[in-house]
């Protein structure tokens, strides 16, 4: 069981990457195609080299890999704290050409560096058409960022703030430290994402690497050196040693305690989510026949007769159940040849000079009541009391004409409203649709609720915790619920299944669709008799194969088109026995079924 569960999570994995993979290399396409000029670039990586000075002036030089993928790029920009002096920006060696003020002609090789709002603004210009890469170098000092006080030197700097907007694959730091501090007498400490590292690359160096940094993350040091290993800085009174060793101690301990808290509660939560995969695939695993439909108990090859009598709406539906169900037009339709089946209807042809019209009589009886079922009454109410009120026939003709009428589409749709209605409840009451298999199983509601309550806890902590230690989890949760809601979705989707009974039934009717298919290869003892055939066909147009029974009716009895062998043979197909061919006679009412079709997609 475990294993064929692993091997569920496998596959599922693979069809989501797979998903994934898909949908990128779309998006590609389209943003190929609907935007080709857009820009696209990487920032590789972001290097300080800083070397702090005997009088704590810390000499920087940035250097700044971009990889520009797409469009055309012409300058860059960045912030520097507004006490910096001695800018400059250099490529490959050489040396940009310092302006005056920011040019919107941008020329390459230049670069402008003004103060903005208390800080400095730098600015410079190239030339870069994609695909290519490209290393800046930003040379610049820092006065007193490193300062002097009684029992120590604090240096501190900020390298980047939280208005970056840039993605950077690495930030990385070296520091060489003033003659007099080493490794043995300097405490070092970092500030930023905790996926960073700092050292001592060596005595007198220092190193930090933080990877991936995203938009709005800060990177930062703080070091305290011996008090004399400035020479020439300006000394503050007071002492900081303990002050920084206590403030730094203390965030180390914070930031322990947060790493720790992500790392518990993103165990948790993939636990919790990992669990509740299992239970998921696990439920459907062991109820998997469930969602499958029944097996007939008998499902015969052929039958040669109509297994029940059965209205032809019904048939049409249990015949089509797992496929496209019929639409209303063509259950009315139905209805009406089954009406004429019954002759509770009669079909009649006039011929006006070239042009047949095909009459619907309503058939006399001599209790002056009909016996018909709920569903074919709304049917009756609009043939003769709506299209042709207080008559006893109606005309196809007339019948089309009312029903494209604009004025009467109110009495039409009440018609298909009051259809849908009785058939829907005729339909429950046969029993043959599996409403408890089709239902949601209680559990799997269960499984959504926590599926869809993880994904809001996890929203609400992203929302609130802002960059604090649960970021990481609020983001597993709100992935993770969400995709097991989607696959609860998909797994135990609404199904449309029968019964038992239904599926027997089915059978049945499958049975005689194969007969209706085949019948021309059977010898003529093993078929119906001629005078049958009138039933079989209307039953045969539910079962959608009436087309192919009339080709090879026709071809199976050639002496059809006389009356007189059809009188003889009692075929008194629909009741027209004396039309002049059996083609007209057979393929009336099919031609009637697809003109009520015609009517009813009018409303």
């Amino acid at each position: 069981m475990l294993i064929r569960i692993i091997r569920m999570i496998q596959r599922t994995f693979m069809t989501l990457v797979i998903l994934v993979i898909a949908a990128l290399v779309v998006y590609g396409i389209y943003d190929n195609v609907t935007d080709p000029d857009r820009q696209i670039y990487q920032f590789d990586r972001l290097h300080y080299d800083v070397t702090i000075e005997s009088d704590g002036t810390a000499s920087v030089l940035e250097t700044r890999d971009y990889t520009f993928e797409r469009g055309r790029f012409t300058f860059g920009w960045f912030e520097l704290a507004e006490e910096a002096t001695d800018i400059q920006v250099l490529e490959s060696g050489r040396l940009y050409e310092r302006l005056d003020a920011f040019s919107s002609i941008r020329t390459p090789d230049t670069f402008a560096a003004l103060p903005v709002d208390g800080s400095y603004r730098v600015e410079w210009y190239y030339s870069v058409q994609s695909p290519e890469k490209r290393t800046f170098e930003i040379a610049y000092r820092i006065p007193a960022a490193a300062i002097a006080y009684e029992d120590s030197v604090v240096y501190f700097q900020k390298y980047l703030s939280e208005t970056n907007e840039a993605r950077i694959g690495e930030v990385s730091v070296t520091v060489h430290l003033p003659a007099g501090s080493t490794e043995e007498n300097t405490l070092i400490w970092g500030h930023g994402p905790v996926t960073g590292q700092i050292e001592f690359a060596d005595k007198q160096t220092v190193r930090m690497i933080v990877p991936d940094i995203r938009a709005n993350q800060m990177v930062e040091a703080r070091f305290l050196l011996p008090a004399d290993s400035l020479t020439q800085a300006t000394a503050q009174t007071g002492k900081q040693y303990d002050e920084v060793l206590a403030e730094e101690t203390a965030a180390a301990q914070r930031a322990d305690r947060d790493h720790l808290i992500t790392q518990i509660s993103f165990i948790l939560g993939i636990l919790i989510l990992l669990a509740l995969l299992i239970i998921l695939l696990a439920y459907y695993r062991m109820h998997r026949d469930r969602f499958k439909p029944l097996q007939p108990i008998e499902a015969p090859l052929y039958l040669r007769d109509v297994p029940a009598p059965t209205a032809l709406p019904v048939i049409a539906r249990l015949h089509r159940f797992y496929h496209k169900q019929p639409a209303t037009s063509e259950l009315i339709s139905l209805t009406i040849l089954d009406l004429i089946r019954r002759r509770v209807l009669r079909v009649q042809e006039q011929v006006n000079g070239d042009k047949p019209t095909t009459w619907l009589h309503l058939a006399p009886v001599e209790t002056g009541e009909y016996t018909v079922a709920e569903h074919e009454i709304p049917i009756l109410d609009y043939l003769f009391r709506d299209v042709a009120p207080g008559q006893s026939a109606v005309s196809l003709d007339q019948f089309k004409r009312y029903s494209r009428s604009a004025r009467n589409q109110d009495e039409l749709s009440a018609l298909i409203h009051r259809f849908e209605k009785t058939f829907n409840d005729q339909w429950k009451d046969l029993n043959y649709e599996d409403t408890d298999r089709a239902a949601t199983p209680k559990i799997i509601l269960i499984h959504r609720g926590i599926s869809f309550a993880l994904s809001l806890i996890g929203f609400l902590m992203l929302l609130l915790g802002q960059k604090g230690p649960l970021m990481l989890t609020g983001l597993l949760l709100l992935t993770g619920g969400f995709i097991l809601f989607l696959l609860s979705v998909f797994l135990y989707r609404k199904r449309q299944l029968l019964t038992q009974k239904g599926e027997n039934e089915r059978a049945r009717w499958l049975a005689l669709e194969r007969f209706f298919n085949d019948f021309s290869a059977f010898d003529e003892k093993d078929l119906p008799e001629v005078g049958l055939w009138a039933d079989l066909l209307l039953v045969a147009t539910a079962l959608t194969a009436a087309d192919r029974v009339l080709k090879q009716l026709k071809m199976r009895y050639p002496d059809a088109e006389s009356p007189i062998w059809r009188y003889q043979q009692g075929a008194y197909l629909y009741g027209t026995y004396y039309q002049r061919n059996v083609g007209r006679s057979t393929s009336g009412l099919p031609s009637l079924q697809s003109t009520i079709n015609q009517a009813m997609h009018q409303a």
